[in-house]
Protein backbone atom coordinates (compact mmCIF):
# COMPACT_ATOMS: atom_id res chain seq x y z
CA UNK A 1 0.00 0.00 0.00
CA UNK A 2 2.99 2.85 0.83
CA UNK A 3 4.12 1.53 -2.63
CA UNK A 4 1.22 2.36 -4.58
CA UNK A 5 0.54 5.60 -2.34
CA UNK A 6 4.23 6.65 -3.33
CA UNK A 7 3.79 5.81 -7.39
CA UNK A 8 0.58 7.94 -7.01
CA UNK A 9 2.61 11.34 -5.66
CA UNK A 10 5.71 10.77 -8.44
CA UNK A 11 3.04 10.34 -11.19
CA UNK A 12 1.17 13.42 -9.93
CA UNK A 13 4.33 15.13 -8.81
CA UNK A 14 5.65 14.21 -12.64
CA UNK A 15 2.00 15.80 -14.18
CA UNK A 16 2.14 18.70 -12.11
CA UNK A 17 5.87 19.27 -13.03
CA UNK A 18 5.43 18.75 -16.49
CA UNK A 19 2.10 21.11 -16.56
CA UNK A 20 4.23 23.83 -14.94
CA UNK A 21 6.84 23.70 -16.93
CA UNK A 22 4.19 23.95 -20.28
CA UNK A 23 2.62 26.91 -18.30
CA UNK A 24 5.57 28.89 -17.98
CA UNK A 25 6.71 28.48 -21.62
CA UNK A 26 3.67 29.96 -22.90
CA UNK A 27 3.58 33.02 -19.77
CA UNK A 28 7.46 33.75 -20.58
CA UNK A 29 7.36 35.31 -23.93
CA UNK A 30 10.94 35.95 -25.60
CA UNK A 31 13.05 39.41 -24.30
CA UNK A 32 11.51 42.56 -25.12
CA UNK A 33 8.47 40.75 -26.27
CA UNK A 34 5.05 40.95 -24.04
CA UNK A 35 1.96 37.90 -24.56
CA UNK A 36 -1.39 39.58 -25.62
CA UNK A 37 -4.84 38.41 -26.67
CA UNK A 38 -6.29 38.99 -30.26
CA UNK A 39 -9.67 37.71 -30.71
CA UNK A 40 -10.86 35.60 -33.96
CA UNK A 41 -14.00 33.24 -34.78
CA UNK A 42 -14.86 30.29 -35.92
CA UNK A 43 -15.61 29.07 -39.39
CA UNK A 44 -19.08 27.73 -39.03
CA UNK A 45 -19.62 28.88 -35.73
CA UNK A 46 -18.16 25.69 -34.44
CA UNK A 47 -15.93 25.34 -31.52
CA UNK A 48 -12.12 24.74 -31.04
CA UNK A 49 -12.75 21.04 -30.73
CA UNK A 50 -14.38 20.96 -34.25
CA UNK A 51 -18.01 20.82 -31.65
CA UNK A 52 -21.09 23.19 -32.31
CA UNK A 53 -20.52 25.93 -30.02
CA UNK A 54 -23.01 25.25 -26.74
CA UNK A 55 -26.28 27.53 -25.99
CA UNK A 56 -24.84 28.55 -23.04
CA UNK A 57 -21.34 29.59 -24.59
CA UNK A 58 -23.47 31.22 -27.21
CA UNK A 59 -25.16 33.09 -24.72
CA UNK A 60 -21.80 34.46 -22.79
CA UNK A 61 -20.31 35.09 -26.32
CA UNK A 62 -23.05 36.21 -28.95
CA UNK A 63 -20.14 36.58 -31.63
CA UNK A 64 -18.07 33.40 -30.93
CA UNK A 65 -15.13 35.40 -30.31
CA UNK A 66 -11.92 33.51 -29.77
CA UNK A 67 -9.17 34.68 -27.79
CA UNK A 68 -5.57 33.44 -28.93
CA UNK A 69 -1.97 34.89 -27.61
CA UNK A 70 0.51 36.58 -29.84
CA UNK A 71 3.94 37.53 -28.66
CA UNK A 72 4.31 41.38 -29.64
CA UNK A 73 6.83 44.22 -28.64
CA UNK A 74 7.39 45.30 -25.02
CA UNK A 75 7.73 49.44 -26.77
CA UNK A 76 4.07 49.22 -28.40
CA UNK A 77 2.02 46.50 -27.65
CA UNK A 78 -1.45 47.80 -28.45
CA UNK A 79 -0.19 48.35 -31.66
CA UNK A 80 1.49 44.95 -32.20
CA UNK A 81 -1.81 43.23 -30.75
CA UNK A 82 -3.77 45.23 -33.20
CA UNK A 83 -1.47 44.20 -35.84
CA UNK A 84 -1.52 40.52 -35.43
CA UNK A 85 -5.28 40.78 -35.49
CA UNK A 86 -5.09 42.24 -39.00
CA UNK A 87 -2.39 39.49 -39.65
CA UNK A 88 -5.12 36.75 -39.18
CA UNK A 89 -4.81 33.34 -37.96
CA UNK A 90 -1.59 31.39 -38.37
CA UNK A 91 -1.93 28.25 -40.13
CA UNK A 92 -2.58 25.95 -37.16
CA UNK A 93 -5.65 28.12 -36.58
CA UNK A 94 -6.85 28.29 -39.76
CA UNK A 95 -6.58 24.60 -39.65
CA UNK A 96 -8.72 24.53 -36.87
CA UNK A 97 -11.20 27.04 -38.96
CA UNK A 98 -10.30 30.34 -36.98
CA UNK A 99 -10.93 33.36 -39.37
CA UNK A 100 -9.89 36.99 -38.93
CA UNK A 101 -13.11 39.33 -37.84
CA UNK A 102 -13.28 40.88 -41.45
CA UNK A 103 -9.33 42.55 -40.84
CA UNK A 104 -8.02 41.48 -44.61
CA UNK A 105 -6.63 44.45 -46.68
CA UNK A 106 -6.87 47.00 -43.39
CA UNK A 107 -3.55 48.99 -42.39
CA UNK A 108 -3.04 51.17 -39.39
CA UNK A 109 -2.78 54.44 -40.02
CA UNK A 110 -2.78 55.95 -36.60
CA UNK A 111 -3.31 54.84 -32.81
CA UNK A 112 -3.50 57.28 -30.10
CA UNK A 113 -4.03 56.26 -26.62
CA UNK A 114 -5.18 59.57 -24.70
CA UNK A 115 -7.37 59.66 -21.22
CA UNK A 116 -7.98 56.26 -21.21
CA UNK A 117 -9.73 57.09 -24.60
CA UNK A 118 -7.74 54.54 -27.78
CA UNK A 119 -8.43 55.97 -31.29
CA UNK A 120 -7.57 54.16 -33.78
CA UNK A 121 -7.87 55.02 -37.78
CA UNK A 122 -7.63 52.28 -39.99
CA UNK A 123 -7.48 52.06 -43.91
CA UNK A 124 -8.79 49.48 -46.53
CA UNK A 125 -7.01 48.68 -49.41
CA UNK A 126 -10.48 48.58 -51.33
CA UNK A 127 -12.50 51.77 -49.51
CA UNK A 128 -15.06 51.39 -51.97
CA UNK A 129 -15.45 47.49 -51.32
CA UNK A 130 -18.32 46.42 -49.46
CA UNK A 131 -16.91 45.19 -45.92
CA UNK A 132 -19.23 43.85 -43.69
CA UNK A 133 -21.67 40.88 -45.52
CA UNK A 134 -23.90 40.88 -42.80
CA UNK A 135 -25.05 42.89 -39.22
CA UNK A 136 -23.14 39.84 -36.93
CA UNK A 137 -19.98 40.89 -39.25
CA UNK A 138 -19.78 44.53 -37.88
CA UNK A 139 -20.54 44.10 -34.24
CA UNK A 140 -17.50 40.79 -34.40
CA UNK A 141 -15.17 43.17 -36.19
CA UNK A 142 -15.87 46.59 -33.59
CA UNK A 143 -15.87 44.10 -30.53
CA UNK A 144 -12.55 42.06 -31.63
CA UNK A 145 -11.25 45.43 -31.92
CA UNK A 146 -12.62 46.94 -28.57
CA UNK A 147 -11.21 43.97 -27.09
CA UNK A 148 -7.95 43.70 -27.99
CA UNK A 149 -7.64 47.39 -27.05
CA UNK A 150 -9.33 47.47 -23.70
CA UNK A 151 -7.20 44.14 -22.41
CA UNK A 152 -4.16 47.13 -21.53
CA UNK A 153 -5.16 49.19 -18.66
CA UNK A 154 -4.79 52.32 -19.92
CA UNK A 155 -7.52 51.84 -22.35
CA UNK A 156 -11.34 52.26 -20.66
CA UNK A 157 -12.66 53.12 -24.20
CA UNK A 158 -11.89 52.45 -27.69
CA UNK A 159 -12.96 55.08 -31.06
CA UNK A 160 -12.60 53.39 -34.34
CA UNK A 161 -12.36 55.15 -37.84
CA UNK A 162 -12.17 52.95 -41.10
CA UNK A 163 -11.77 54.77 -44.13
CA UNK A 164 -12.15 58.13 -42.64
CA UNK A 165 -15.51 57.34 -40.73
CA UNK A 166 -16.83 56.51 -37.28
CA UNK A 167 -20.21 54.78 -39.01
CA UNK A 168 -19.14 52.75 -41.15
CA UNK A 169 -21.25 50.20 -39.71
CA UNK A 170 -24.30 51.83 -40.63
CA UNK A 171 -25.87 49.56 -43.17
CA UNK A 172 -29.04 51.59 -43.77
CA UNK A 173 -26.68 54.29 -45.38
CA UNK A 174 -23.33 55.78 -46.31
CA UNK A 175 -20.78 56.69 -43.88
CA UNK A 176 -20.91 60.42 -42.82
CA UNK A 177 -19.35 60.65 -39.58
CA UNK A 178 -15.74 62.12 -40.19
CA UNK A 179 -13.51 61.16 -38.05
CA UNK A 180 -11.78 63.31 -35.83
Amino acid sequence: MKNYRTLLFLIFVLVFAAGGLTLSAQQHPSPGKRLVWVYLYPANEVGLEGRPISQRAARENALALVPVQREVSVVSPARGALEALIAGPTSDEKTRGLLAPYTEGLTITNLKIINGIARVSLASSCGDCPRFPDDLAVWRFTESLNRVLKQFPNVRRVVICLDGFEDFGELNHAPTKRCD
